[in-house]
């Protein structure tokens, strides 16, 4: 079944599972997406005498940047043997079994390594004298890459299961940190890392980003249903200052508690440009004992 995607009417209707896979992928960020928009274009096309090649080169494109954004290890100049990218101190395969958290001994992370290590021999021309590689030479590794892709982001629990494997991260990479935005977008997502979250090498970058900016406080909001009466909203964020506040209890660290005293007198002293607090009892009095 075919539907029509709706960011813009020029872009070529997509089927039921590729759209899953565009928003899965606009979840990591709108230019992998775009990446991915423009990949269906060309392989629905049959007047690209270097389909192939295109094909190719989107893909070796979405496959690095979805492990440059979700493996936990900092990247290097060194590049893979096999795809010819910068994917750090570890192999292709290793990079995967990353992502995945599994060892290289698990079936996806094989089929995965097998399909996007030919990425490369296909991008790249096998001789100016000879004749271009034929247009279906890459559909069949195209159509593996996407069930790949549907693997990886095609549901909502399968993006789920990225966001639990970055969660065990002990430190967070400059790529994940600036995917979280999009990655967090939706509420119930945004919730469940917050919750969830225990590492006390976040707090720093998190901190930076501005997640726990006193102006992102949520205002009481009137129940509409019922005048006169508010619903006090709860900021997620700030459960991970809890789980912190008490693994730093047990485990001091002079740097932890200094960053969570700033975090803290900015949210007590913070004045809008009227001059008023935020008024949010379930954060300055119920949470966490932090003002009582």
């Amino acid at each position: 079944m075919k539907t029509q995607n709706n960011d813009n009417n020029d872009k070529d209707p997509l089927d039921t599972k590729q759209l899953e896979i565009y928003k899965g992928l606009k979840n990591i960020g709108s230019e992998i997406s775009a990446f991915y928009l423009d990949g269906i274009k060309i392989f629905n096309s049959n007047n690209l005498e270097t389909k192939s090649y295109l094909l190719a080169h989107i893909a070796r494109e979405i496959e690095g940047g979805l492990r440059n954004v979700l493996v936990c290890k900092e990247k290097s100049v060194k590049k893979c043997k096999e795809c010819g990218q910068s994917i750090g101190r570890v192999s292709h395969i290793d990079s995967i079994c990353d992502v995945l958290g599994v060892n290289k001994e698990d079936s996806f992370a094989k089929e995965w390594h097998r399909i996007a290590k030919d990425f490369h021999r296909y991008a790249h021309r096998h001789g100016p004298w000879k004749t271009p590689r034929e247009k279906s030479g890459f559909e069949k590794l195209w159509k593996g890459f996407e069930n790949v892709l549907f693997e990886l982001v095609g549901t909502y629990y399968n993006l789920l299961d990225r966001v639990d494997r970055i969660l065990k991260y002990e430190t967070p990479t400059k790529e994940i940190i600036e995917t979280l935005p999009n990655l967090l977008e939706l509420d119930a997502r945004y919730s469940y890392f917050f919750r969830n979250l225990k590492s006390p090498q976040w707090l720093k970058p998190l901190k930076e980003k501005g997640y726990f900016s006193p102006e992102k406080n949520p205002k009481s909001q009137e129940v509409s249903e019922q005048l006169g009466y508010y619903r006090i909203p709860h900021w997620t964020a700030l459960d991970y200052l809890e789980n912190i506040a008490n693994k730093n209890s047990e485990q001091s660290s002079d740097e932890i508690t200094n960053l969570l005293i700033e975090i803290v007198n900015s949210i007590a002293n913070y004045r809008d440009e009227n001059g008023e607090r935020i008024e949010n009892r379930k954060i300055y009095f119920e949470n966490y004992g932090l003002w009582r």
